[in-house]
């Protein structure tokens, strides 16, 4: 048996620190995308609820992921109280002697890829009884966090066990782990951070927020709808399903005859409100279903939904592309200006693309720049045409023009990985072309900002102030690989998969973009430049 333990303090109250683990969206939030894909959350404070994952094999870059899955449980031990215990109840450990804390624990289950024989995780959050000379300025503000693993690795037989080298695989999963937990700390100490900087309710902030969300199961989507239910804002997807109920142990695949699904359990409700922080509701904009009630409902309207654009740009699929994003948006807007005055949102954010400015924009674009021409600058612009419309009915409107998100997750950046893995990455065409990236979490922050501060309206460009032409963002792709960067991908290569127009849209296009707007309103940028936000996605 191997054991790994990690202690780390963070900045945060107690109550602060646990509360957020029992939200759900912690684990999707907390978990570093190079290493683990949250596929559906489980409760760490109902025992025997699943969380399941995709797990990145150790040096793959997330490349190459493996099915997981873990079952939570309390912990045996009575001087740790479950995560719903309260904070209050619990003895001053100063004082006593007694280490008290919070905790729970989950242990592998039902993972026949994984390369281990077993695991078990004790997961502790303590007062820290040690803090900093910062945090003694502010006693209660410094938790302890305390992760304890257990694992067993095959064994080989006999005197092959003796064998040099026989302990390497222990060796580089013991360094993994380091790693993957250093990146956890590094996440929750940020977020933690921004939680703060928007007055969250999680850290303190008193208005809980009611927010409508189209898109949610997309990549920024996920993500996005994590943060808000993790900062004590109530998050309602508008899913084209049959809406999901229970709590967020709840597994959604499972059938009442799954021996393994976990027993129905009541939803985490927050106390301020009596709601669960995590919902569902039916629309089909095909069809022109929406229920007034969500809208009358939400404080805020988050609209990320809309067919992709990846792949051929064939006429019908330009058809959809325009037509998904035109349809979803007229609906919601033209409920909303049905709604009594009292009812409407106060902000309606929506979602629209740098391709606003063009195939080929050299010149800095800030948000003030006219649109370019082509066929996703058309798009672009007739989107937050029927966006802005919402601000005829009083409300907030604001348009997030993203740039290239690179995430290791999905999209653009974990579709390039196992190319430069494998030595054959290299620029696009002359390489030349503006590249205006913005990294995941920094995305998913915009919108969070954007839907607490009334300062943000209108187009806001969302890319990373470090903007990159694209040979120098496959160079520092082959530097922070390892790996030789020197395959230049003609034009020809990209025209064959996604058609001239996708070639020349998509792959070869590039804008000079820069963030007037968040600038203008003091926003931060987690990664400014490319160098860090490649170690953030794809691992140190």
């Amino acid at each position: 048996m191997t054991r790994f333990h990690s202690q780390e303090s963070l900045t945060a109250p107690l109550d602060q620190v646990v509360r957020w683990h029992a939200l759900p969206g912690a684990v999707t939030r907390l978990s570093p995308h190079w290493a683990q894909t949250v596929v559906q959350e489980g409760d760490p404070a109902v025992p025997g609820t699943r969380t399941r994952m995709k797990i990145a094999a150790p040096g793959s870059r997330g490349a190459i992921r493996v099915p997981w899955q873990s079952e939570h449980d309390a912990l045996d031990d009575p001087t740790i109280a479950p995560l719903t215990a309260d904070p209050a109840t619990l003895d001053d450990s100063a004082h006593t002697g007694t280490a008290h804390g919070f905790g729970f624990s989950d242990r592998m289950v039902d993972s026949p890829r994984v390369p281990l024989r077993s695991w078990e995780h004790r997961h502790v959050f303590r007062p820290h009884t040690s803090p900093t000379p910062e945090a003694a300025a502010s006693p209660g503000s410094s938790t302890l966090i305390e992760d304890t693993v257990d694992l067993e690795l095959p064994q080989l037989p006999g005197r092959l066990s003796r064998l040099p080298g026989s302990g390497l695989p222990e060796s580089a999963m013991l360094t993994n782990l380091e790693r993957t937990f250093a990146a956890r700390t590094t996440r929750l100490t940020r977020e933690f951070a921004f939680l703060r900087s928007i007055d969250a309710p999680t850290t303190g902030g008193d208005r809980p927020l009611r927010i409508l969300v189209t898109g949610a199961s997309g990549l920024v989507g996920t993500q996005l709808t994590a943060l808000l239910t993790t900062a004590g804002h109530t998050v309602r997807r508008l899913v084209r399903q049959e809406p999901r109920t229970g709590s967020h142990g709840a597994d959604p695949h499972a059938t009442a005859t799954d021996a393994h699904a976990p027993a129905p359990t009541p939803p985490t409700r927050f106390a301020s409100t009596g709601e669960a922080p995590d919902q569902e509701s039916h629309w089909d904009p095909r069809a022109n279903l929406l229920l007034r009630d969500d809208l009358a409902w939400a404080d805020v309207v988050v609209h990320l939904a809309g067919r992709s654009i990846a792949g051929r740009l064939t006429d019908a699929a330009k058809e959809e592309i325009l037509a998904s994003r035109i349809a979803s948006t007229r609906l919601l807007v033209s409920t909303i200006a049905a709604l009594p005055p009292a009812d409407r949102p106060e902000a309606f954010i929506s979602a629209s693309a740098v391709g606003y400015y063009g195939t080929d924009r050299r010149t800095p674009a800030a948000e003030a720049a006219p649109a370019g021409t082509g066929f996703l600058a058309d798009v672009c612009r007739a989107w937050e045409d029927e966006a802005a419309a919402v601000e005829a009915s009083g409300v907030r409107w604001v348009s997030v023009r993203t740039g290239l998100v690179l995430s290791g997750l999905g999209g653009l950046l974990a579709l390039q990985v196992p190319l430069y893995l494998a030595g054959a990455g290299g620029r696009l065409g002359s390489g030349d072309q503006w590249f205006p990236w913005i990294g995941h979490d920094d995305l998913v922050r915009v919108y969070a900002r954007a839907i607490v501060d009334d300062s943000l309206s209108g187009p806001v460009n969302a890319v990373a102030p470090g903007i990159v032409r694209q040979a120098e963002f496959a160079k520092a792709m082959g530097k922070h690989l390892r790996r030789p960067a020197l395959l230049p991908v003609p034009r020809l290569g990209p025209a064959l998969l996604l058609g001239d127009d996708g070639a020349d849209e998509l792959a070869l296009a590039g804008q000079n973009v820069v963030p007037a707007a968040l600038r203008s309103a003091g926003f931060e940028f987690a990664h400014p430049e490319l160098r860090d936000c490649l170690i953030e996605e794809l691992g140190p």
